[in-house]
């Protein structure tokens, strides 16, 4: 059986590796117990580690924002002019100027993809943020 040690080793393995090869400079790792997330692993901006590790968001906060989410395969994207607020006491928002696109990422735009198991539930999330390009 899996440590708590080993487990939350793992997730930053994996946070990182989402870091270094998803071409975000933000990544976090959340899994849900008593009806909240709760923020088990954080990579990349220093600021966003020391918010984002001892959050704990309600899933339902979280479900009700995605009502307005555009699927993007496995991810879930919210574009800052969408928001519903639902978030808004328990996220990160970058100190990030907007690019001159119409399409550049702006500091509310949420991307998250839900982690499901075999069977459809959902037990965790991976959010992204701070687009390299």
């Amino acid at each position: 059986m899996a440590t708590i040690d080993s487990m939350n080793e793992t997730f930053d393995i994996i946070a990182e590796g989402v870091v270094e090869f998803a071409g975000f400079d933000l990544a976090a790792l959340s899994i849900i117990e008593d009806g909240h997330l709760s923020t088990v692993a954080v990579a990349g901006d220093p600021g966003a580690i020391a918010e984002l590790t001892e959050l704990r968001t309600p899933m339902a906060a979280l479900e009700a924002e995605l009502e307005s989410a555009h699927s993007w395969g496995r991810f879930h994207f919210v574009p800052e002019e969408a928001a519903a607020g639902h978030l808004d006491d328990y996220d990160w928002i970058p100190d990030l100027e907007p690019g001159p696109h119409a399409d550049a990422w702006r500091p509310m735009d949420l991307l998250v993809a839900l982690l499901r198991d075999s069977a459809g539930s959902t037990r965790g999330v991976l959010s992204v943020d701070l687009p390299r390009s």
